[in-house]
C-alpha cells in the first residue's frame, strides 16, 4: 500500500514566504518590537496619537 505525501507548496512560494518573514523580522527589530503584543500596543499608541492630533486640527 503506497501513500502519497501531502502536496507541498512550490519552492518559489516557500522562498517568497521566507523572504517576507525575514523582512518583517528586520523591520520589527528596527522598530524595537519583539512580540506581537508589543506590535499591538504600538499600533494602539499610534492610533491614539493620531486621534489626539487630528482632534487638535478641528
Amino acid at each position: 500500500m503506497s501513500s502519497t505525501p501531502p502536496s507541498q507548496p512550490p519552492l518559489y512560494d516557500l522562498l517568497t514566504e521566507l523572504d517576507r518573514l525575514e523582512e518583517i523580522r528586520e523591520d520589527l527589530e528596527e522598530l524595537g518590537l519583539r512580540t506581537l503584543e508589543e506590535v499591538d500596543a504600538r499600533i494602539e499608541e499610534l492610533n491614539q496619537l493620531i486621534d489626539d492630533l487630528s482632534g487638535e486640527e478641528e
